[in-house]
């Protein structure tokens, strides 16, 4: 039962990641059981929606459309550049695998190391540039033509807290039913975005391949 409950705890943390990226809010509680259950908004949501004077297609200065093309060191100057003008301070460029290939294409070549180094390969874990020094973090769930750039200290995750209790998440057993023990995973949590259209950047339709 406890391995069981523990494989469960874990899909919903990363339901809970994948949120946190791509969640598009919905706020109306509920009437009836058609009705869409309450979401927080992701980063999507407060980066690329009309929240943040932008749309699917692209318009705001810290949203920039890729066309199909290769990600490169332009493209990244371009939009850390833009967040610090607006008063941000990137620190953080998340990516998926595809992404962090092409970053190590134009970051490996300057990279130095001691003539009595015998072990192959570089990994990239920091980009420094005019705009300050950024951390590149692998994510396995970020789409793979994306690439969004961060300012963590405008960034929260965590659960909702009303009547003095924390809706982080539990599990609640259930009556048991002859030989069958059941359990529920309760917790509910928001996602907090300052400054969305200033401190943090989105470069999306990357190409793949």
């Amino acid at each position: 039962f406890d391995r069981e409950t523990d494989k469960k705890i874990k899909e919903v943390v990363i339901k809970l990641e994948r949120d946190a990226h791509y969640g598009r809010r919905t706020t109306a509680m509920p009437t009836t059981n058609a009705d869409p259950a309450r979401r927080m908004g992701g980063l999507w949501y407060y980066l690329r929606s009309t929240l943040a004077g932008t749309t699917e297609s692209g318009s705001a200065p810290t949203v920039f459309n890729a066309g199909g093309g290769a990600m490169n060191e332009s493209r990244l100057l371009d939009a850390l550049q833009n967040v610090w003008v607006l008063g941000g301070k990137p620190d953080t460029i998340y990516v998926g695998a595809r992404q962090k290939r092409a970053i190590n294409n134009f970051i490996v070549p300057f990279v130095h190391v001691q003539r009595t180094e015998s072990t192959a390969g570089v990994i990239v874990g920091k980009y420094e540039s005019d705009f300050g020094d950024v951390k590149v973090v692998l994510d396995r769930y970020l789409k793979p033509d994306d690439l969004i750039v961060t300012t963590n200290e405008y960034l929260g995750i965590g659960p909702l807290k009303g009547n003095g209790k924390s809706r982080a998440f539990s599990i609640e057993k259930l009556p048991r039913r002859g030989d069958l023990d059941e359990a529920q995973i309760v917790g509910e949590y928001t996602m907090e975005v300052r400054n969305n259209t200033r401190a943090h950047a989105w470069i999306y339709n990357l190409a793949t391949s």
